[in-house]
């Protein structure tokens, strides 16, 4: 599977054309940047998103994902960047993230789930066109 290497010019490109990022997918990005070390679980992101949940974590899950792919697929659409593997719904969920897979090829999984990161090229377009909203400080409890 790869996962393209956009620049943070395209990224900006990308975060302003409103044929490709809805207000919706922003605000989930947004979300991610706030959030400690830009990082979250899907479910986790999903309670971010002020999704119902129905206690389950499919219920958080299920619409952060969806939302994820069909960004992913206008982005494929309207500016050709190509995620490929062998579930292409699967694939294009990965593109507004860094890494999802440790050096050793093994999934990145805390204890709520597989982590999402968001790129540093997507955070630094989002800092540049002021969409970036102040990071939270990680809780202590």
């Amino acid at each position: 599977m790869t996962n393209p290497d956009v620049s943070v010019e395209k990224w900006m490109e990308i975060l302003q054309d409103p044929g490709t990022t809805t207000p919706e997918a922003l605000r989930l990005f947004r979300k991610l940047y706030a959030l400690p070390d830009r990082r979250s679980t899907v479910w986790e992101l999903g309670a971010e998103m002020g999704f119902p949940f129905f206690g389950d974590k499919r219920s958080l899950s299920t619409p952060t994902i969806n939302l994820v792919i069909a960004f992913g697929k206008r982005v494929d659409r309207h500016f050709g960047l190509r995620v490929y593997g062998r579930d292409l719904d699967q694939s294009f969920w990965l593109l507004p993230f860094d890494s999802l897979r440790k050096p050793d090829g093994e999934w990145l999984v805390g204890k709520r789930g597989f982590i999402w990161i968001l790129r540093p090229e997507l955070a630094e377009a989002m800092e540049r066109l002021g969409l970036a909203e102040e990071p939270r400080e990680e809780s202590h409890d």
